[in-house]
C-alpha cells in the first residue's frame, strides 16, 4: 500500500517544527559555548599576574564577546526563519494564482474547458495550420431537447446529463483534441491535424458513444442523442468564421430531425471564366 501524500498543512507544520527543533540546537550551543568561554577565561585569568579590576575586565570582555556571538546566532536563526516563511507564502501564491487561472480557463460544472478557453485554443489552432498547413476540423454539439428534459426530471437530473455527456467525450476523444462547454447544452470540440471526413467519423462514434451511455441509471427512461454541425479550416478563416460555420451546420442537423451530424466548408471563391481564344 502506498503512502498517502502528506497535506499542504501537514508539510508546513513538520518544515515548522524541523526549524523549531533546529532554532533550539543552535540556541542551547550558543549557550554552551557562552559558558565554555567564561569557564576559560576564567581559568586563564592567573596568567596574566596581578592586575587591578583585571577580573572585572575579562568579565566584561567575555560578557559582551559571547553577548555579540550569541546576537548573531539568533540572527542567523531568525533569517532562515524568515526565508522559510517567505518560501512558503509564495509557493501557498503560486498555488493560489495556478487555480485561479485553471478556473477562469475551465466550467465550474463539468470541468471542461469554458468558451474563452475555447475560442482561444481555435485562434491557436487557426495560427498553427496557417504554419504548417495542416488541416483542423472544429465541431459544435447540442444535446437534443434538453430544455424538455430539465422540465421533465428536474436541473440536478440536467446537470448530471452535461457532466456525463463532457466525461464520455473526454474519455473517447484524442489526448490532442480539446473539448470545451460553450454554454447551456453546447459544446464545442477542436480536432487538430483532422481532415473533415475523419472529424465526421470522430463526432459519429461519440454520437453513439454518448446514446449507449447508462442513461437509465440516472432517471428510468431517459435517453440522451446530439445533433452536430462541423467544419474545417479555410484560407483567411478567424475564430468567429469557423464557428459561425459550424453553427450553420448544426441548425441543419436541428431543422433535419435532430441526432444527426452535418458537415459543412467554406464556398470556393467564384472563379472567372478562362479564354481559351
Amino acid at each position: 500500500m502506498h503512502d498517502e501524500p502528506m497535506s499542504p498543512d501537514s508539510a508546513e507544520t513538520q518544515q515548522q517544527e524541523n526549524l523549531d527543533g533546529t532554532s533550539r540546537i543552535v540556541v542551547a550551543f550558543a549557550v554552551l559555548a557562552f559558558a565554555l568561554g567564561g569557564i576559560a577565561l576564567w581559568a586563564l585569568r592567573k596568567q596574566f599576574g596581578p592586575v587591578d579590576n583585571f577580573e572585572l575586565l575579562l568579565m566584561l570582555l567575555w560578557f559582551f564577546f559571547s553577548l555579540s556571538i550569541a546576537a548573531l546566532v539568533l540572527a542567523k536563526v531568525r533569517g532562515n526563519r524568515l526565508r522559510a516563511q517567505l518560501a512558503r507564502a509564495n509557493e501557498k501564491l503560486a498555488a493560489a494564482q495556478a487555480k485561479l487561472d485553471s478556473m477562469a480557463r475551465h466550467d465550474q460544472l463539468t470541468g471542461v474547458l469554458n468558451r474563452r478557453a475555447l475560442i482561444e485554443t481555435l485562434d491557436w489552432e487557426l495560427l498553427r495550420s496557417k504554419r504548417t498547413g495542416h488541416p483542423f476540423c472544429f465541431a459544435i454539439i447540442d444535446l437534443d431537447h434538453f430544455r424538455s428534459l430539465n422540465e421533465k426530471y428536474g436541473s440536478a437530473s440536467g446537470d448530471v446529463v452535461l457532466k456525463t455527456v463532457a466525461e464520455t467525450s473526454f474519455k473517447l476523444l484524442r489526448a490532442l483534441d480539446r473539448f470545451g462547454r460553450i454554454g447551456g447544452e453546447e459544446f464545442g470540440i477542436v480536432l487538430p491535424a483532422t481532415w473533415l471526413d475523419q472529424g465526421v467519423i470522430a463526432m459519429g462514434r461519440l454520437s453513439k458513444a454518448v446514446a449507449q451511455c447508462d442513461w437509465e441509471a440516472i432517471t428510468p427512461g431517459l435517453a440522451i442523442t446530439f445533433s452536430a454541425g462541423i467544419t474545417t479550416n479555410a484560407v483567411n478563416d478567424t475564430a468567429e468564421l469557423v464557428i459561425k460555420r459550424a453553427d450553420e451546420a448544426l441548425l441543419q442537423a436541428k431543422r433535419e430531425g435532430r441526432n444527426r451530424i452535418v458537415q459543412a466548408e467554406e464556398a470556393l471563391p467564384d472563379m472567372p471564366p478562362i479564354d481559351i481564344d
